[in-house]
């Protein structure tokens, strides 16, 4: 084995140092060894002050954001729809298929300026048939619809949605539903 190279048992050891080598000539000073150890324990301290001020520093943007005045927010809009169907569809099954329609027809750029969430989606007991209330951004409804209307089927089920309601807001989107 070369002078100064570790030793295969020795890097599987738990307890191995990285100061630790097989050459007794040129294994550290205890007090270099101490030196050390005392920077690594102050550098834990620092890396852990720097990462509390960094989250203080998140949180302060989180609740900038939260108070944002209504001129600066940004404008979405809420799209009551119907999912008329054959069988219970589930709503990821739907979300996929909504996500799939979107990439196909605008792309990444595109999908990523629609800013769709789906805020609520549930069946109805009466019927096969589901209601559910999506957002997107103000400028971007006609693509959704658009998208919405691509959709013919999910998980091999026929679908048809249809577009209810659109609304600025969720409370006027859901007085609607019920």
């Amino acid at each position: 084995m070369e002078k100064g190279k570790r030793s295969g048992d020795n890097i599987k050891n738990p307890n191995f140092k990285y100061y630790q080598i097989l050459s007794k000539s040129q294994l550290p000073n205890p007090k270099q060894v101490k030196i050390k150890q005392k920077v690594g324990a102050k550098l834990v301290v620092l890396g852990f002050r720097i990462c509390l001020v960094v989250l203080v520093c998140i949180g302060m943007y989180w609740d900038l954001m939260l108070y944002m005045p209504p001129s600066l927010r940004e404008r979405r809009r809420y799209l009551l729809f119907e999912v008329l169907c054959e069988r219970e569809i589930d709503k990821r099954d739907l979300l996929k298929e909504i996500w799939d329609s979107i990439y196909s027809l605008y792309g990444d750029v595109g999908a990523s300026e629609i800013k769709l969430r789906l805020i609520e989606y549930h069946n109805r007991e009466e019927s096969k048939s589901g209601v559910g209330i999506l957002r997107c951004a103000h400028d971007k409804v006609e693509e959704v619809r658009a998208s919405l209307a691509c959709i013919h089927s999910v998980n091999g089920a026929r679908v048809g949605i249809r577009v209810i309601k659109i609304s600025g807001t969720i409370k006027g989107a859901t007085r609607l539903q019920r």
